[in-house]
């Protein structure tokens, strides 16, 4: 324990040591005799208690505890004094000292010291809970203060106890005077039957310990527009009876959630309406390969063009387990767009459901894809029946065509093998009884007349084939292009191509029509081949290479069908020859002869097995 001990005479500073300590009190005791001596020991601090005299020359016992009092406030001050005036120490104990005890009667000196640290420990934590208790209350007003609530405290029978400024401008603007602090605010509430009621009655159940809390949503309405506040009521804590009622302004959290219900309900109604299929779904990947894909969200749509029923939540391998291997490149496409985001569009044919669709593919969030599609089936079936159509008409005009080139064949050849038969007539009667020199006219005039017959032949297929042709410099490979996808649109699809252009090829001379003409026959010979042998994984490969040597590009065809056999390569370009149920044996040789036209040739590579693989040439354009 330290003592300091404020007396001028030494022998009373150690009496007192000395009878503290016969009285069992262990003090480390300290003397000063001045203003100046008590204010450096007060400064120094530490001190448990204070016993003044209260005669000390230069020093006044009031100042004196004053002093202590401002610097030392929680430190008990004790008089030890020889003597004092009868109402003096009345006057110094309700003015600061702690108790007074007189040297002549010592005896007291332990035990009042011992009360009087008691009693000063007793108030130290008193004043220390008080200002804890300010320091919260300060805080809770700081934190009320802050709050973008209107907040009210109110004790058990509704009376507002404390307001913040939020709560106080909120009166402001409803023409409240004042800051309601010591009005009812329960008889508030009685004046509104419908919302009033409902609050008053949800307080009451938190006041009665029935509910921890109660909110209620009310609408506030003025003459110009319609706001929302959210009440929210919670119990005082600690021991006192009451509540903590605050109103936020929800106005615009209210505004916002009814735009998000009208586009809800008009996405809601444009999704239920919508006459294409929509899905949602989330792709499954293993190493960044698509693997399988699960459907969150479809539309009725969905359910009437693919047929599928309760596909929510399911992955497409329960529901179209053959989908997965039949339809891989459509999984590699939605695997993409999930990844990458990069939106697709393609047609694609779904085995497992036997019908053609329509896709558009986008990603609605990262890892999933959304598709909008419609089924194409029937468009399928009314292009495939016209296309039928078609090459009916396309047949019949080619057998007409043949038929009329046959018929001005037959007439040209006519006169000419009518003559080489009269001629050998004439030289068979010569040789059964004439001379020799009827004989040498008959075989030379069936030997002319047979020329004849060639030139004329010769002649008609140069006036079909060598006909003046409109020519252009041209994109070899926009033209392979093209040519795909004609042929894909007349109804030769289902194939794969394989396409190897050559990059920064020059352009070549040609009839950009007379070229398709050609190119779409080659593709159309090897669908019609691999559809006839059933291939399974029907693909064709188009190459385009430059033959730097005769500055010409040369074009690959090879299909994945049977082939061709020896006996049919060696006649395949001659006309009228055909191995097809339904064709005239045109299209090869009147394909040789436009290539032929253009500078270039078209041959047929043998022995290049499984498949038939055509190759022709083309110059390139002068520069």
């Amino acid at each position: 324990m330290r003592l300091l001990i404020v007396e001028d005479s030494p022998d009373d500073f150690h009496l007192i040591s000395l009878t503290l300590q016969q009285q069992g009190i262990s003090a480390d005791c300290r003397q000063v005799d001045t203003p100046e001596g008590l204010q450096a020991a007060l400064d120094e601090g530490g001190w448990d208690a204070l016993l003044l005299d209260y005669h000390v020359p230069g020093m006044n016992v009031e100042d004196t505890l004053e002093q202590v009092r401002r610097y030392a406030p929680d430190t008990p001050a004790m008089l030890v004094s020889g003597a004092i005036r009868g109402d003096d120490a009345p006057n110094l104990l309700r003015q600061r000292a702690s108790d007074l005890v007189l040297k002549n009667d010592l005896s007291r000196l332990g035990p009042t010291l011992e009360r009087c640290l008691r009693e000063g420990a007793e108030q130290r934590a008193r004043r220390e809970a008080e200002r804890s208790l300010q320091a919260k209350e300060e805080l809770t007003f700081s934190v009320m203060e802050s709050l973008p609530s209107s907040i009210a405290v109110l004790d058990e029978e509704g009376t507002i106890l404390r307001v913040n400024h939020c709560w106080r401008e909120f009166g402001l603007q409803n023409g409240l005077i004042g800051d309601s602090v010591g009005t009812n605010y329960f008889d508030a509430c009685v004046q509104d039957p419908d919302m009033g009621s409902q609050a008053l009655a949800g307080m009451r159940r938190v006041l009665a310990g029935d509910l921890p809390e109660f909110a209620l949503e009310y609408p506030c309405d003025s003459a110009t527009e319609r706001r929302w506040f959210l009440l929210q009521v919670s119990r005082l804590g600690g021991t006192r009876r009451g509540l903590v009622s605050s109103h936020l302004d929800i106005t615009a959290r209210k505004l916002a959630e009814e735009a998000l219900a009208e586009t809800n309900t008009r996405y809601r109604l444009f999704f239920e309406n919508l006459l294409d299929g929509y899905a949602h779904c989330h792709m499954i990947f293993a190493d960044d390969t698509p693997t399988d894909f699960e459907f969150r969200a479809v539309n009725p749509a969905f359910t009437r063009l693919t047929g599928l029923e309760n596909v929510e939540g399911r992955r497409v391998s329960d529901i179209l387990p053959a989908f997965l291997t039949d339809n891989r490149d459509v999984m590699e496409r939605f695997g993409n767009v999930a990844l990458t985001g990069a939106p697709a569009q393609f047609e694609t044919y779904v085995k497992s459901l036997e019908r053609w669709f329509l896709v558009s593919a986008f990603r609605p969030a990262t890892g999933d894809f959304a598709i909008v599609f419609e089924n194409t089936t029937e468009a399928k079936r009314r292009e495939r029946e016209l296309q039928e159509r078609r090459n009916d008409m396309e047949f019949l005009q080619q057998q007409q065509v043949a038929a009329q080139t046959a018929a001005a064949i037959a007439h040209e050849l006519n006169q000419p093998l009518g003559a080489i038969s009269a001629y050998n007539e004439v030289a068979l009667r010569v040789l059964q009884g004439g001379g020799p020199e009827k004989l040498v006219r008959a075989i030379e005039g069936s030997a002319e007349q047979a020329q004849r017959a060639g030139r004329t032949l010769h002649e008609l297929l140069a006036f079909l084939q060598h006909q003046e042709i409109q020519t252009e410099p041209m994109d070899l490979n926009a033209v392979v292009k093209e040519a795909i996808a004609m042929a894909q649109n007349d109804g030769y699809g289902g194939f794969h191509p394989v396409l190897r252009l050559k990059r920064g090829l020059p352009p070549v001379r040609a009839n950009r029509t007379q070229l398709q003409k050609v190119m779409v026959n080659l593709v159309r010979n090897g669908v019609e081949a691999m559809r006839e042998a059933g291939v399974p994984d029907a693909a064709i490969s188009i190459t385009v290479r430059t033959l730097a040597e005769s500055r010409q590009a040369q074009v690959t065809v090879k299909d994945s069908g049977p082939g061709v056999d020896t006996e049919t390569a060696r006649r395949i370009f001659d006309p009228f020859f055909t191995t097809k149920a339904r064709g005239i044996g045109l299209g090869l040789a009147i394909s040789r002869a436009l290539v032929e036209a253009h500078g270039g040739q078209l041959w047929h590579e043998p022995g290049d097995k499984p498949g038939a693989t055509f190759h022709f040439t083309l110059p390139f354009a002068e520069d």
